[in-house]
């Protein structure tokens, strides 16, 4: 019987952290200053997309950008901090997912980069 623990590197260091922001201006500005501070490796920004919410008892309906950040597990807290601090919106979104399986030469990439 192998033992593919010391081969294969565990998923469940690698995270996804979703975020919306108003603006491609405001999503290459966070993105890029999130590469900055190397707590990500990558950051996708979606195109506009039509939100629907409730905000302060209204009914809103806003154009945003989803960022999906490609980051470790142990830069999540770090990544929420700085969101919290440096985000345009009083509540931004910040969903953070668990990976359940990634490509091997994927998974390096991100332990390598950030």
């Amino acid at each position: 019987m192998t033992n593919r623990t010391n081969t294969q590197p565990s998923n469940d260091e690698v995270r996804v952290v979703l975020t919306t922001c108003a603006s491609t201006e405001q999503g290459e500005q966070l993105a890029q200053d999130l590469l900055s501070a190397d707590l990500v490796a990558c950051v996708n920004m979606l195109p506009p997309m039509q939100s629907f919410y409730r905000w302060q008892g209204q009914l809103c309906n806003e154009m945003e950008v989803q960022l999906v950040i490609k980051t470790r597990a142990e830069h999540v807290e770090a990544i929420k901090s700085w969101l919290a601090q440096h985000h345009p919106y009083d509540t931004p979104e910040v969903l953070v997912l668990s990976v359940a399986d990634a490509s091997l030469a994927y998974h390096q990439w991100i332990k390598e980069v950030c």
